[in-house]
């Protein structure tokens, strides 16, 4: 659709489950598409699927361990075993495998060097690496 898709947003802003688009010119919010708030999840394009795929965040009280959809409309939350709750983790689209790569993030008490892959169905652990102990950074 040629579009930046932006979710999200601060907590305690109010912001966090506002969806809005791009074109280049105009920043639209995406009424349709509210859904149950979010910060510091990740979310990609999934080509394959044509669709932006989000995971993770943090929900004001927790850390999440959700997959969700959004397809220009409606977000729609897949009822699939995702990986371990955590926020800040990075996802890429492989194009040529036509695949979803998750990286890392935290829980809050460690941090994660796993690597995921989401095939538009369900989530496999490539590879598996021994969490570590978070450092408090104050952030």
């Amino acid at each position: 659709r040629q579009k930046v898709v932006l979710f999200g947003g601060g907590i305690k802003s109010g912001g966090a489950n506002e969806t809005w688009e791009w074109d280049g010119k105009t920043w639209m919010e995406i009424k349709s598409a509210k859904t149950e708030p979010r910060y510091n999840s990740t979310m990609v394009y999934d080509a394959n699927q044509n669709k932006i795929v989000r995971f993770g965040g943090w929900d004001g009280t927790k850390r999440v361990s959700e997959t969700w959809e959004f397809d220009g409309k409606t977000w729609t939350k897949l009822n699939i075993e995702s990986p371990d709750a955590r926020n800040h983790a990075q996802m890429v689209y492989d194009t040529k495998r036509k695949k979803i790569v998750l990286f890392g993030g935290h829980n809050g008490d460690f941090v994660f060097g796993d690597t995921w892959e989401f095939d538009g169905t369900s989530w496999k652990k490539i590879i598996s690496i021994e969490p570590q102990k978070r450092i408090d950074n104050g952030h």
